[in-house]
């Protein structure tokens, strides 16, 4: 009996066999085109990547020799940029975009530098913290046009807590003292100063325009600072805007869109900035816009008279 069973247990395992024989022959090509399907997908992406790096590579070199042409004027630095952005990876695109904005800025063309940055922030091409950061030049540039236009300008910023969300309340509540709303610039501005998130720039700025804005709802008048000091805080919110970027936290979308742009931006623009920090340089425009190039300004005009306009009419 047990030879019986011992024979029956062999042909069964027989049996198996075969059938898995068969069964891996009848699948062979299905397992070999899956095979070679993730060989290939391997090998796409890694061309497809290589290819995305060159390209960021290119972009790099071509952005460089732009903002490098020390022979340039402002105007042909401008229709270079321009020409750029149209075939650039977006990150590049993007930051082309806001060198123009601040040239336009500097020269006194608010209006169309305003509409240039509206324009960078509606792009979801473009990285979103190029985008906030366009927001916030527009809203400063917008208080010439108004408090509606500045809120418009502002959005959804203005509940932001990234430090970027903070520059935009700022943009609010000079836009409230600019109305005569003395009590709401007053009570942002305090607001700036007691929270412990606030950059130190925008805090010291708070101190100043909401003693301002207490002074003149208490009835005592409303005494702006001396023009010197306005420059310099026209100045100081570009500087403070370095800080404001580099402690921004990175989201997904801003590595999907930049092309490695926002990563090579430090190199390209410590050459053209002298070591200032390029990122936000090249998408502030650094001092009010002069980040657009100090050799195109010339050195101490280096501010934007669209975002210094503001300040003007304050004083």
């Amino acid at each position: 009996m047990s030879n019986d069973e011992g024979l029956l247990r062999e042909v069964d395992e027989g049996l198996a066999e075969d059938d898995f024989r068969r069964s891996i022959e009848k699948r062979m090509p299905l397992i070999l085109g899956g095979a070679a399907a993730i060989v290939l997908g391997v090998a796409g992406y890694q061309f497809y990547d290589t290819n995305r790096q060159n390209a960021a590579n290119d972009a790099s070199r071509r952005y460089q020799d732009v903002l490098s042409d020390e022979a340039a004027s402002p105007a042909e630095r401008t229709v270079r940029l321009q020409r750029f952005a149209e075939d650039a990876p977006d990150g590049y695109a993007g930051l082309a975009q806001f060198r123009i904005a601040a040239g336009l800025a500097s020269s006194g063309q608010s209006d169309a530098a305003r509409k240039l940055y509206s324009d960078i922030y509606a792009d979801r091409a473009v990285p979103a913290r190029l985008r906030d950061l366009a927001r916030i030049r527009a809203a400063h540039l917008a208080l010439d046009d108004g408090r509606d236009a500045v809120i418009a300008e502002v959005g959804e910023l203005e509940t932001d807590e990234t430090p970027l969300g903070f520059f935009a309340r700022e943009a609010l509540a000079l836009a409230a003292l600019k109305d005569g709303d003395y009590q709401t610039a007053g009570s942002l501005f305090a607001d700036a100063v007691t929270n412990p998130r606030t950059p130190e720039g925008v805090r010291t700025r708070a101190r100043e325009f909401g003693a301002l804005a207490n002074a003149a709802a208490a009835g005592e008048g409303l005494t702006w600072p001396a023009p010197q000091s306005a420059a310099d805080v026209v100045r100081s919110i570009g500087a403070d805007l370095t800080s404001a970027f580099d402690d921004a936290p990175a989201t997904e979308q801003d590595h999907e869109g930049h092309d490695h742009a926002e990563d090579d931006a430090d190199a390209h623009e410590s050459a053209d900035q002298g070591g200032d920090d390029a990122p936000a340089d090249a998408m502030t425009g650094e001092d009010g816009a002069a980040a657009v190039d100090s050799d195109d300004t010339g050195g101490e005009s280096d501010e934007a008279p669209g975002e210094d306009a503001p300040a003007e009419e304050e004083r």
